[in-house]
């Protein structure tokens, strides 16, 4: 895994990994949604509303359907 962060604090984060023998990216902009990308498909974004407690995600590539728990988990450990 590689992070992806500026010294500044601002600017995007994020994070580079392997997983499946695939290269991945998920990232998020200052002030945008996250993102989750396999090479260079978007796979699914994750909007977090903290003032009203809520997490939308939505799941882009149906390949990704069964492995929902994953991509959640990837962005609830690295972005909440």
């Amino acid at each position: 895994m590689v992070d992806i962060k500026h010294f500044d604090g601002f600017g995007e984060k994020g994070i580079h990994f392997k997983y499946k023998e695939k290269d991945f990216l998920l990232s998020q902009p200052l002030f945008e949604q996250a993102k989750l990308y396999m090479q260079d498909s978007l796979i699914a974004v994750w909007k977090i509303q903290i003032t009203a407690r809520r997490v939308e995600v939505k799941i882009y590539d149906d390949d990704f359907i069964e492995d929902k728990y994953l991509v959640i988990g990837l962005f609830h450990t690295w972005f909440y």
